[in-house]
């Protein structure tokens, strides 16, 4: 989720535990102390937040400016000692100045809004004096990925021909390396197909078939030469007989 998503988040989880009962150690919706109630939506939002007032605010990174859904933290009197005692979640500012928070902060009030001055003050020994904030969205958000540019590969060549124009090179180093016997094999395979090729100048084009004899016409006979030395025979004489 992103920072502004994680922000709504918090600030919502916290509301809805308003008027929950205050209980010292408590971690759930059944009773909170004030470092209760931020581990507990912490944990919502699947982030395991170091517990106890004082260890939280030495164990993460303090925010430069107050954004909705800090944790912020108060001195907590001489009971603490100088170091945190009291710990929040900012809402929202009613003045520039004074800021409103929701906090548990004790048995009589429970899980309660409350009002902090925004002036940071660590030296002051008065009870609740703001020492500073934890962004805690911070921790839980993920930023978008950054897309990594996949590199555009060129596509592969096609084969170019030989200089000749007779066949491809691919062709010819498969055919350096074949045998005696599988160039045959391959000679025996490709030559049916050139053999049944048609004899007209177009390849897409059927040959004409030639025409069939007419069975009608007379069949003209050549004449024979004569026999030269056959003899002729002589003209018939009128009155004559054989």
């Amino acid at each position: 989720m992103d920072l502004t998503t994680a922000r709504q988040k918090i600030v919502s989880l916290a509301i809805e535990q308003l008027d929950k009962p205050y209980l010292y150690g408590g971690t759930t919706p059944k009773g909170f102390d004030c470092e209760g109630l931020v581990v507990w939506i912490m944990k919502e939002l699947g982030f395991d937040f170091t517990r106890g007032t004082s260890e939280e605010w030495a164990a993460y990174p303090h925010a430069t400016e107050l954004t909705q859904g800090c944790a912020v933290f108060f001195y907590g009197g001489e009971e603490t000692g100088p170091r945190p005692g009291h710990v929040g979640i900012f809402i929202g500012m009613e003045s520039p100045e004074v800021a409103r928070m929701i906090s548990a902060f004790d048995e009589a009030k429970g899980v309660c809004w409350s009002s902090f001055s925004t002036v940071v003050d660590t030296e002051s020994t008065e009870p609740l004096a703001y020492w500073g904030a934890v962004d805690l969205a911070a921790l839980v958000a993920v930023p978008d990925p950054v897309p990594v540019p996949v590199p555009q590969q060129d596509p592969e060549p096609l084969p170019s021909e030989h200089p000749t124009g007779e066949t491809w090179p691919e062709i010819d180093a498969f055919l350096s390396r074949c045998g005696l016997g599988e160039l045959e094999y391959i000679y025996k395979s490709v030559k049916p197909l050139f053999e049944e090729a048609p004899k007209t100048g177009s390849t897409n084009e059927l040959a004409a078939p030639e025409p069939a004899p007419d069975t009608n016409q007379p069949t003209l006979v050549p004449p024979q030469d004569e026999d030269p030395g056959a003899a002729t025979p002589s003209p018939l004489v009128e009155g004559s007989t054989n």
